[in-house]
């Protein structure tokens, strides 16, 4: 199986690694549209997404054999979600409670009025790029030049978007149990959001994080609360995990 990401095409948006037998990261390619990381999970019978966006369908299917039955949005933020639409309706979308009825309420309203408005959001993308060819950081200007073309390809997107918000929830954990390897959905409260959910997979003690831990990135701090945040990476560490994959940036072993 691990054979499949070497002859997978590839995309434009994200590479593929190994992480573990069975388990594949799909890393985000800055300024492509896709900022956040996301993994395949091979459970044998049946495939896991973790976290969506445009063409991780493809990939889960080439690596497993199998299109995916269940996908997990980790978080409401929507470079972790939009892609839910190319899983819809064969696919059951999971997520916290808090999380789907943030994605119904607040985000469905927030892309309406982005669709109602877009010249908004596009003079803001054109007016951080005056901003960007006067940077005289490099690093900063690369990264500001990333966040851009992201959110331009997003607002591209926009009018195309059948916005699915998940069609299964829990509220502290969940077990899936496939015929080769049994997967865990934890959430221990909100730290980077609201609700955040991790992947826990016993067989090789591996956690895939969501956007709880970053890897050379910083964290949006919107909706975030720091102490309990501090709290649930406690309380991951005491499930003795040996592989944590973030939700952006590189894997760490």
């Amino acid at each position: 199986m691990k054979n499949g990401v070497h002859t997978f095409r590839g995309s434009k948006h994200f590479r593929l690694n190994d992480v573990a037998e069975g388990v594949y990261a799909a890393i985000a390619i800055p300024g492509t549209g896709s900022l956040g990381n996301a993994a395949i999970v091979d459970l044998g019978d049946t495939t896991l997404v973790v976290d969506t966006f445009t063409t991780i369908q493809a990939a889960a299917e080439h690596l497993t054999g199998s299109p995916a039955s269940y996908v997990i949005n980790t978080h409401w933020h929507s470079d972790h979600t939009c892609g839910n639409q190319v899983f819809t309706p064969t696919a059951q979308i999971i997520s916290t409670s808090i999380t789907r009825e943030i994605m119904d309420n607040f985000v469905r309203k927030r892309l309406a009025q982005q669709l109602e408005k877009p010249e908004l959001i596009y003079q803001a993308i054109d007016d951080l790029e005056v901003k960007i060819q006067q940077e005289t950081d490099k690093k900063l200007r690369m990264e500001m030049e990333w966040d851009n073309a992201s959110d331009r390809q997003c607002m591209d997107m926009l009018p195309d978007l059948v916005y699915s918000v998940p069609t299964l929830t829990f509220d502290q954990h969940m077990t899936i149990h496939g015929s080769q390897r049994t997967v865990k959905l934890i959430t221990y409260g909100g730290g980077h959001t609201q609700s955040d959910a991790f992947v826990y997979i016993p067989e090789g003690e591996i956690a895939l994080m969501g956007d709880l831990v970053l890897s050379k990135h910083h964290p949006v701090m919107a909706y975030a609360n720091p102490q309990q945040w501090l709290t649930i990476l406690d309380e991951v560490e005491k499930l003795g995990v040996k592989t944590i994959y973030p939700g952006m940036g590189k894997y760490v072993h």
